[in-house]
C-alpha cells in the first residue's frame, strides 16, 4: 500500500524550545515526517507586541503552506495565544496550538484549585489561559507571573547556571505566596530547565508541559483528516526507534525511569533493601532480582492481572530472569555488600522490544538508586539490550510489533558497554539462517548499544532531585 499523504507536518517556535514538542511528536508519530522552523533571528517573542507576534506567526504560517505540509503546529505559546484562531481562519490546513492541551490537564491535576501560570509577557498579556481555565472550571483560582528573563537566559551560554536559578525562584515567589499545588510552564523553552523548576517548587508542586498531549492531538487530527502517513518502517534499516530516558519519573522509588522507544513505554524502578537472601548471608555480598509485568491495557487487548490467574505465565518468569542476568552480568556484588537490589519493569505501553527496553531502563534506575547511597562502583561496566531481524530479506534494527511478528529471523542481544555478549536469543521463525547472517546481526545489534548505552550514561549522571 502506498503513502496516505506522505507531506511533512510543520512546526514552528521563536527558537529551540519547540524541539520539546516535536521531540513527542517523533515518539508518538515516528511514521510522520515533520519540517521544523525556530525563528531565532526574531527571538524572543515573549516581550513583543501582540500584534507584532501575531504578523510573525502569520509569515511563517503562510511559508509553511507554501512548503506543502498538511498540517502546522503553532509549538510557541506566545503565538499559540496571539495567533492561533487568525491562522486557523487563514490557512487552507489544519493548525494546531500549545495552549488548550496544557489548561486542560492543569485543571485535572489540581487538588486545592489553586493554578498558578509562567510565561513569556506576551502569553501573559493574551489571557487565553485564563479564559480556558475558567472555561474547564470556573472555580479555579489561577495566578499569571510574566517571565520576561528566562527565554534568554534558556537561549544563552550557561542555561542552567545560577543566574537561571535566580530568575526562576524569584518568578515561582509570588506563586509560592499564593498557595499553588499545579503550575503551568507556559513556555515551550521552560521544560529544557525543568529540573531547575522541580528544586525550587520541590515535590507537592505538580508542573504542567503537555508536550504528550498536543502529539496526540497533532496525530488525532492527521487521523481524523485522513492525511496519515503509511504506518510503515520510520528511518533506516540501521536506526532505532525514536527513544529517550526519563529519571525520576515516580518520587518514592530510590530510582526510576520511563524508557520510550517508539511506542513502547516501560516503568522501570529501583529499590536498595538493607537485607539479602539467606543463602547469602556471611558472605559480605548482595543480589540483584528484577520483576516484570504487562499493564493490563498496555496492548490493543486487555491483558488479565497474572494476579487474578494465581500464577504468573512462562513468558513473564522468562523476561524477568533475563532481566535480572543481564543487570547482574556487569555487577560487583561485594561492592553492593550485603543488599538487595530489586528491579521492577512495568510495561505502560507494548509495541515490540518490551524486554530490551526493559533492560535498558533497569540499568539506568539501578544506577539512580545505586548513586543515591554511594554504590554506584557496584557496576562495572553498562549493559544495554536491542532487538534486531530480517524481515522480508532485510536485516532490522529495533523491530516494533508489526515488524516482529512478520519476521524470517528475530534475535535480542544483550551486551555489555565495552561490547562483551551478555545473552544472544536467536531464532529462525521460517527457514534457517546462515552464520553471515548472525554476524550481520550481531553487528547492527552492537551499532544500536552503543547509541542506547550513551543516552544511558546521559539520563544517569542527571542531577538528582
Amino acid at each position: 500500500m502506498g503513502p496516505m499523504d506522505s507531506r511533512p507536518v510543520g512546526v514552528f517556535d521563536s527558537g529551540v524550545g519547540g524541539l520539546t514538542v516535536l521531540h513527542e511528536c517523533l515518539v508518538t508519530m515516528p511514521h510522520e515526517d515533520f519540517v521544523y522552523l525556530g525563528d531565532h533571528a526574531r527571538l524572543p517573542y515573549g516581550p513583543r507586541p501582540l500584534e507584532e507576534i501575531r504578523r510573525f506567526a502569520r509569515e511563517i504560517g503562510a511559508y509553511l503552506e507554501q512548503q506543502d505540509v498538511k498540517l502546522i503546529l503553532v509549538a510557541c505559546n506566545a503565538a499559540t495565544s496571539a495567533a492561533l484562531p487568525r491562522l486557523q481562519e487563514e490557512l487552507t490546513v489544519p493548525v494546531v496550538g500549545v495552549i488548550t492541551p496544557e489548561a486542560h490537564t492543569a485543571v485535572q491535576m489540581t487538588r486545592n484549585g489553586r493554578v498558578g501560570l509562567l510565561a513569556t509577557a506576551a502569553t501573559v498579556e493574551a489571557g487565553r489561559y485564563t479564559e480556558l481555565v475558567h472555561a474547564f472550571n470556573a472555580g479555579i483560582s489561577f495566578h499569571q507571573v510574566a517571565c520576561p528573563r528566562l527565554v534568554p537566559l534558556i537561549e544563552g551560554d550557561d542555561p542552567y547556571g545560577e543566574e537561571t536559578e535566580r530568575a526562576v525562584r524569584e518568578y515561582a515567589a509570588p506563586l509560592q505566596a499564593e498557595g499553588v499545588d499545579t503550575v503551568i510552564l507556559g513556555c515551550t523553552h521552560y521544560p529544557l530547565i525543568r529540573k531547575i523548576f522541580e528544586r525550587v517548587f520541590g515535590r507537592d508542586v505538580k508542573l504542567v508541559f503537555s508536550a504528550e498531549e498536543t502529539a496526540r492531538e497533532v496525530a488525532e487530527t492527521l487521523e481524523r483528516k485522513g492525511v496519515e502517513n503509511e504506518r510503515g518502517r520510520e528511518g533506516k534499516p540501521d536506526q532505532l526507534r525514536a527513544i529517550s530516558f526519563e529519571p525520576d519519573y515516580l518520587e518514592n522509588p530510590h530510582g526510576s525511569v520511563v524508557i520510550t522507544q517508539g511506542r513502547t513505554k516501560v516503568l522501570c524502578t529501583a529499590m536498595v533493601d538493607e537485607d539479602i537472601p539467606r543463602w547469602l548471608r556471611g558472605q559480605g555480598k548482595g543480589w540483584i532480582t528484577a520483576e516484570y509485568s504487562l499493564l493490563p491495557a498496555s496492548t490493543g487487548e486487555r491483558v488479565q492481572r497474572e494476579a487474578s490467574r494465581g500464577k504468573q505465565q512462562g513468558r513473564t518468569i522468562e523476561i524477568q530472569r533475563l532481566i535480572g542476568r543481564a543487570i547482574r552480568a556487569v555487577a560487583d556484588f561485594e561492592a553492593l555488600g550485603e543488599r538487595t537490589l530489586w528491579l521492577d519493569c512495568d510495561v505502560l505501553q507494548a509495541d515490540g522490544g518490551t524486554r530490551c527496553a526493559a533492560i535498558c531502563g533497569a540499568y539506568v534506575a539501578a544506577m539512580r538508586a545505586l548513586d543515591r547511597f554511594g554504590l554506584s562502583r557496584t557496576f562495572r561496566d553498562s549493559v544495554a539490550a536491542v532487538s534486531v531481524g530480517v524481515v522480508e530479506g532485510t536485516p532490522l534494527l529495533d523491530l516494533d510489533y508489526a515488524e516482529d511478528s512478520g519476521a524470517d529471523t528475530d534475535m535480542n542481544v544483550v551486551m555489555t558497554g565495552d561490547g562483551r555478549l551478555v545473552e544472544v536469543q536467536a531464532t529462525a521463525e521460517r527457514d534457517p539462517f546462515a552464520r553471515e547472517t548472525l554476524d550481520e546481526l550481531l553487528e547492527l545489534a552492537a551499532g544500536g548499544i552503543g547509541e542506547i548505552a550513551t543516552l544511558q550514561a546521559e539520563a544517569v549522571a542527571r542531577e538528582l532531585p
